[in-house]
């Protein structure tokens, strides 16, 4: 209303000076020359006025038809008659708003709506987000323990191989050092074993000879009595001298058993034992040290396979936890999104 006022105001203005204007042009034309009929009077002291008057249509240079901006909207009341005067701030006209006023109201109570729905969709955005971020947070927090435990079980047991290798290593120099003495100690307890055996047959040897000879002469004792018990002669005393002969023969193998079974014996108890005594200490030494290597290897064996087995296991935790992170924070970047497009909006 007070843009109409103005308006008006400026209108009333080029008016006025436009009427200026025209009486100035006026005031400034030459008249035209016509016949003038003389007339004369007496002289006298009087005051003389100078009128112009004229007909015609005045119009401002510039016009503004002011209209209002409202439509369909009932005129109450007219507060001005054409041609007054009006200033700026002049109420000119009023018109029954209570349509508009209805329609306002209808509208701001649409709006109130609107906005109740948009707060409500809005704190319901928010607490999905909040929601996410809490199932986001939790999911990582489970995935990123699974590869805490993945790796700790992977660690555990390349600490246990690294301790094993370790003791592989330090059983196996051991064994490296040892092996050329047992493999001198061997030969020579080889060697004394060689003539021990050898010796241990010899004994035997004769030891089955002299009872062979004494299983003859046994036999020949035994006939002999049953000829005598039977009553038959010893034909040229044959039985009795070979018996004669056999336990000559059994005393020569007695002596030669003797011998042969006190060299065994000496050989046995100095030489023999000695060298046993000797090897027995290396040899149970060399032979612990190879089957503690041969254990620390099948260790080392099973424990590779199982470090494989857990690095592979460690390695997918790893891809679930990338993808979990990856997953979970797309979906809480595109709720964020959401929920600032509609602050926006």
């Amino acid at each position: 209303m007070k843009k109409i006022k103005n308006k008006k105001k400026k209108i009333i203005i080029a008016i006025v000076v436009l009427v200026i204007i025209v009486v100035i042009i006026n005031f400034s034309k030459p008249k035209e020359v016509n016949e003038v009929k003389i007339e004369t009077e007496a002289i006298e002291k009087r005051t003389i006025a100078q009128s112009i008057s004229s007909t015609g249509v005045i119009k401002a240079n510039d016009t503004k038809d002011v209209t209002s901006t409202l439509t369909g909207m009932k005129i109450t009341s007219v507060n001005v008659k054409e041609g007054q005067k009006v200033s700026a701030g002049d109420v000119i006209c009023t018109f029954d708003t209570s349509t508009l006023a209805n329609n306002l109201n209808d509208l701001q109570k649409s709006v109130s709506v609107t906005n109740a729905q948009t707060n409500l969709g809005m704190e319901g955005s928010k607490r999905s987000l909040n929601d996410a971020i809490v199932a986001r947070d939790t999911q990582i927090s489970e995935s990123k323990k699974q590869v805490d435990s993945a790796a700790n079980a992977y660690n555990d047991v390349q600490n246990q191989l690294n301790q094993v290798n370790a003791q592989l290593a330090n059983q196996s120099a051991a064994l490296a050092t040892l092996e050329p003495q047992y493999i001198q100690a061997e030969a020579n307890f080889k060697n004394v074993e060689n003539a021990y055996k050898e010796k241990e047959r010899n004994y035997n040897s004769k030891l089955n000879d002299v009872n062979v000879k004494q299983a003859e002469i046994n036999s020949l004792q035994a006939q002999l009595a049953q000829m005598n018990a039977n009553g038959t002669p010893d034909t040229n005393g044959n039985v009795a001298n070979q018996i004669a002969t056999k336990e000559t023969e059994l005393q020569t193998l007695n002596t030669q058993l003797n011998v042969v079974q006190t060299d065994f014996e000496l050989y046995k108890t100095s030489t023999f034992n000695t060298a046993v005594q000797n090897f027995t200490p290396i040899q149970s030494q060399y032979t612990a040290l190879s089957q503690a290597v041969s254990g620390l290897q099948a260790q080392v064996s099973s424990l590779n396979a199982n470090a494989s087995s857990l690095k592979s296991a460690y390695d997918g935790t790893v891809t679930a936890y990338n993808t979990a992170v990856a997953t979970s924070n797309s979906s809480v970047a595109s709720m964020q999104d959401n929920v600032t497009n509609q602050q926006l909006a």
